[in-house]
């Protein structure tokens, strides 16, 4: 084939699927569905999980301040259900433990 007949037989593909994107529907457009009431529920609170953070800030404002934690959910306890494991940060900067203000919490594996 040609360089010619290859430019005609890209320019009638591309025409093809241009007017068959075109097509008009003689079908009428259905009806919208209803909007779900909720789709996500926050039921944090109400299952124990209550978290928060410690990024280790030392006031020098390393990187690992602003990285939120840790998170995994996997079966610990294999019972069938998702577990959550989230983990802490540490003190930055080679300050001691003792600096952080307020205190961290640990490591939190709640159970169920």
């Amino acid at each position: 084939m040609t360089r010619i007949h290859e430019r005609k037989a890209r320019a009638a593909c591309l025409a093809f699927f241009f007017f068959a994107a075109c097509k008009s529907s003689s079908r009428s457009s259905p009806a919208p569905a209803a909007a779900p009431t909720e789709f996500f529920s926050e039921r944090a609170h109400d299952t124990g999980l209550d978290f928060v953070h410690f990024n280790g800030m030392s006031g020098d404002f390393y990187y690992p301040e602003i990285m939120p934690p840790g998170v995994a959910l996997f079966d610990y306890d294999n019972d069938g259900d998702l577990d959550v494991f989230v983990v802490q940060g540490q003190m930055l900067g080679g300050k001691p433990i003792s600096a952080a203000k307020p205190p961290p919490p640990s490591d939190w594996l709640p159970r169920d």
